[in-house]
């Protein structure tokens, strides 16, 4: 591993901005048991865009409900305190980041097409394999190379070799970083997943969906977010700037337990949702 790059890139983290406070009040308030909706609804009161954002979900077909939701506390009631959560967390990580330009050879808003595509993708998954966290598992796709990012903003002369590098070798991003840099996007992301102290359950798949076999705990989870990239780039959902298309690693495969006509199913929905998913992430 080249340790100069990487503390550049350390440093880097250091100077990015930090997930805004909203988020990490949220947060507290969502794991206290005594925490209303009502309590919650004064602070989402204060961001009309999030306040605009968490209306648009409840009212959509996913939701289904009989009769329009125009309240912050009913909202908040029916998509349940995790999912306020994981929505406050998908709005502030995403506000943060640029969404239209980059190197030559990093096109913005495919990377971000194709991150909405995984994070469909988990979520699809997750149903399948009767993961309740639903939303969740779209963070943890959503948010699965944002090392890329990093690297695209404060190291992009090399970050943008290693994408050359990849297309004229035929290899991976992946394979290019380490080549090119030292470490690669997993590495960084988990350097912006601890700065912003997520959860090891939305860090893990950060930083082991290429790798499933080598993740602590949540085996499961970033099994999911494995398959969902894998599907992502199959389908052409975006890009990540990878031209390369790779199997589903056999852990993740026998971890989900899925048949092929599953992964056929799940296809068919991602490319179904994918498009209101886009409308609602990058509105």
């Amino acid at each position: 591993m080249d340790n100069a790059l990487l503390k550049k890139a350390v440093f880097s983290v250091n100077d990015l901005p930090v997930l805004p406070a909203i988020y990490e009040k949220i947060a507290r308030m969502t794991q206290n048991p005594s925490t209303t909706a009502k309590d919650l609804a004064r602070v989402i009161a204060d961001d009309i865009a999030l306040t605009t954002k968490l209306l648009k979900l409840v009212n959509s077909p996913f939701y289904a409900f009989p009769r329009s939701i125009s309240t912050i506390p009913q909202a908040i009631v029916i998509i349940g305190y995790s999912a306020l959560r994981n929505l406050v967390l998908t709005k502030s990580a995403f506000d943060l980041f640029p969404k239209f330009y980059g190197a030559e050879n990093f096109k913005y808003v495919s990377f971000w097409k194709h991150s909405v595509g995984c994070g469909v993708g988990a979520k699809i998954i997750a149903k399948h394999c009767e993961y309740h966290e639903i939303e969740e598992m779209f963070v943890s796709g959503l948010l699965h190379d944002v090392g890329k990012v990093v690297q695209e903003q404060f190291l992009r002369g090399k970050f943008s070799e290693a994408i050359s590098f990849a297309c004229k070798s035929n290899i991976t991003i992946l394979e290019a970083e380490n080549d090119v840099m030292g470490f690669c996007h997993t590495d960084t992301g988990n350097l912006v997943a601890e700065k912003w102290n997520l959860p090891p359950v939305i860090v893990e798949p950060i930083t082991y969906h290429h790798k499933p076999r080598h993740t602590d705990k949540h085996r499961l989870q970033v099994s999911m977010v494995h398959l969902a990239n894998v599907l992502s780039h199959a389908l052409q959902l975006g890009s990540s700037g990878q031209k390369v298309l790779t199997g589903i690693d056999r852990f993740a495969w026998e971890m989900l337990g899925l048949s092929l006509g599953c992964i056929e199913e799940i296809m068919k929905k991602m490319l179904n949702e994918f498009d209101d998913a886009v409308n609602f992430i990058m509105s």
